[in-house]
């Protein structure tokens, strides 16, 4: 099944803009369009709303369709544009499963310039109607990623036999710098 999501990724990845502004560090609120502008659809749909948000006023509604093999949002930065999260302390994000069925969700982080590249991949079990709080620490990355090429963020439901609504907000790189909040 991972081979499947893993060559399915790949032929979607060649697709992604190259030119859209991308901060170093991930803080992203969906309280504009253009937060979805880095986003890149693969068999599912994704909006901005006004449920469920954690931070302002909007969230990132996301839809993944049963009957699908991988739906996914995908973040791709290609060649030398990676980002750097060596000073990162967390990787998180709130989401709620607005779906009667609970669901994992799986999460891939890859780093690199270029194939092959490293791989941080981890499913997380979402309730139903239960609001959750993912945060992936530096330390269970430095191990498996290079932090300072991270060129690829994916949420992915695996083979969903019925459709999936998740709502995404608060997503960012946590940093133990001053300005960080």
């Amino acid at each position: 099944m991972i081979d499947k999501l893993e060559s399915l990724t790949k032929n979607k990845e060649d697709d992604i803009h190259q030119s859209l502004p991308i901060p170093s560090y991930l803080n992203l609120s969906f309280e504009s369009p253009d937060d979805l502008k880095i986003f890149h659809q693969q068999e599912s749909g994704m909006e901005i709303s006004d449920k469920f948000a954690t931070d302002g006023t909007h969230s990132l509604l996301v839809e993944f369709p049963g009957g699908r093999e991988a739906p996914a949002i995908l973040f791709d930065i290609l060649g030398n544009k990676c980002l750097n999260w060596e000073k990162m302390q967390s990787f998180s994000f709130d989401v709620l499963n607005s779906t009667e069925k609970g669901v994992d969700l799986l999460v891939r982080i890859k780093s690199g310039e270029q194939y092959p590249k490293r791989v941080y991949m981890q499913g997380f079990n979402l309730s139903s109607f239960s609001p959750s709080r993912v945060i992936i620490n530096k330390r269970t990355l430095e191990d498996k990623l290079d932090l300072d090429k991270i060129s690829y963020i994916g949420f992915v439901i695996l083979d969903p036999s019925t459709t999936f609504k998740l709502y995404f907000d608060n997503l960012r790189v946590n940093t133990n710098e001053p300005s960080d909040s």
